[in-house]
């Protein structure tokens, strides 16, 4: 059985993607508090409307790699390890 709310949420997401978009301001890189810095950028649709976040992070752990997220609205809508 189909879930119709999370199918209308994935559709919103894909034409988010799918159109223009732009990034608002400069982000300010914050330390974390597991250690490492984190940063968040505002992406604004083409009416310049805030719909999602674009999130970067550094850890300071050796074994790790810088990682960046798109987070729609308070979702993740995808991830990506650098």
């Amino acid at each position: 059985m189909a879930n119709v709310g999370r199918d209308a949420e994935i559709a919103e997401i894909d034409a988010l993607l799918g159109e223009p978009k732009a990034l608002r301001d400069i982000p300010q890189w914050d330390k974390a508090t597991r250690g490492g810095f984190d940063a968040t950028w505002t992406v604004e649709d083409r009416h310049g409307v805030a719909r999602a976040q674009l999130r970067f992070a550094c850890r300071r752990s050796a074994n790790t790699y810088p990682t960046f997220a798109l987070v729609f609205r308070t979702r993740l809508a995808r991830e990506s390890h650098v």
